[in-house]
């Protein structure tokens, strides 16, 4: 799943079909590239900035940002900012 924002509305979006087969599989290039393909659509939809919302999909974040020219986030980096602020005080 991804989500992303046009204008100021989140969008909630599917995840690319067959990437996490394609992972399961070990194909992670597939498996990027099929996201990187998705994340490209989503700016052609008018988004922003874009979410990868699934810790498998994280490493797909650099072909992303390549693929649509977009910012883009992980659950992965979202969740080590979180930890630090709550461990380190």
């Amino acid at each position: 799943i991804a989500s992303c924002l046009v204008g100021s509305e989140m969008c909630i979006r599917d995840s690319a079909e067959g990437a996490l087969e394609a992972l399961n599989a070990g194909d992670g290039s597939r498996h990027d590239a099929l996201i990187a393909a998705q994340a490209e659509a989503l700016r052609a939809q008018g988004c922003s900035h874009i979410a990868l919302a699934q810790f498998s999909m994280a490493r797909a974040r650099a072909a992303c940002e390549s693929a649509s020219g977009l910012p883009v986030l992980t659950t992965v980096d979202s969740a080590v900012r979180a930890l630090r602020r709550r461990t380190s005080g």
